[in-house]
């Protein structure tokens, strides 16, 4: 049988959504394939995205691993990301771990990423405010789709410490195989609740015929506070324009100060970029370029 291989004219790229829970494992499964087949079971490939996975019958193909530093990358493939890739260029396994829980997390969550409101409506600074989140570690609540077990599963993928993850893709494969895929899940209608408390902090919590609709005091906004509004009205944002989406994302997290920035996550030792990688993707972020 021959091996599926990527083509750039079918990815995954703005179609994950309506996945079932079985659909995700499998899906899950095959990216884990795909990097070992890539770069062995030990190394790292840097560039899972939705836009450099084809999916066919079952079977995961990834495109070329990434080369670009964080100066280079587009936000597309930024948002998919490790933070510790994010601060510091650092790489390992467990960055790809974190990158495909990622992709899982969507395609579990209808199509809509962390901290997002909806799968089609995000402009610059929605994407520069989910960005922020997730670079800043704040907590993810359960996809919309997935089971408790598989839940745990994917949330313990995108953990923000690379300590707290699979240590490979070859480990999260293992436990989404151990998972029970014969249960028929619907796709849409979610099957872990979110509480009364979890509906009011959680920004990527969507209002569906399956809940309530939350008081009106209860909806907040994300990083929203004085100093966020001001770096955003200096940047006259452009929905349409790709090259200020990137610049958006990079002025919100780069634009806080020293003692507010999380603490870079540690990769595995033995499996970071050169000092030299590290050092241009900070200096990218402080210069906000």
């Amino acid at each position: 049988m021959a091996m599926l291989k990527f083509d750039s004219d079918n990815t995954l790229y703005g179609a994950l959504y309506g996945f079932t829970p079985r659909e995700s494992i499998r899906l899950g499964a095959g990216i884990c394939i795909a990097v070992e087949q890539a770069v062995g079971a030990e190394g790292c490939h840097g560039g899972i995205w939705p836009g450099n996975i084809t999916w066919v019958n079952g079977e995961a193909a990834l495109g070329p691993p990434n080369s670009q530093g964080i100066a280079d990358m587009p936000p597309e493939v930024m948002e998919f990301i490790a933070p510790e890739q994010f601060w510091s260029g650092a790489s390992s396994p467990a960055s790809d771990v974190y990158s495909i829980g990622l992709v899982l997390y969507t395609a579990l969550n209808r199509g809509v990423m962390p901290y997002f409101q909806s799968r089609d409506e995000n402009g610059p600074e929605e994407r520069a405010q989910a960005l922020q989140s997730r670079m800043k570690g704040e907590k993810l609540v359960y996809p919309a789709s997935a089971s408790r077990a598989l839940g745990d599963v994917v949330l313990r993928a995108v953990s923000f410490r690379p300590e707290d993850r699979y240590a490979n893709p070859g480990l999260l494969r293992a436990a989404l195989e151990a998972l029970p895929e014969g249960a028929d899940l619907a796709a849409m209608a979610p099957v872990v609740p979110l509480s009364a408390g979890e509906k009011q902090r959680t920004p990527n919590y969507k209002v569906d015929k399956d809940f309530e609709k939350p008081p009106a005091q209860q909806k907040r906004g994300r990083g929203k506070g004085k100093g966020a509004k001001n770096r955003l009205a200096s940047l006259h944002l452009d929905d349409g324009d790709s090259a200020k989406t990137e610049q958006v994302m990079r002025t919100l997290v780069a634009g806080r100060t020293e003692q507010e920035q999380p603490p870079v996550p540690a990769a595995e030792p033995g499996k970071t970029q050169t000092a030299e990688a590290a050092q241009a993707g900070a200096a990218a972020l402080a210069a906000g370029a």
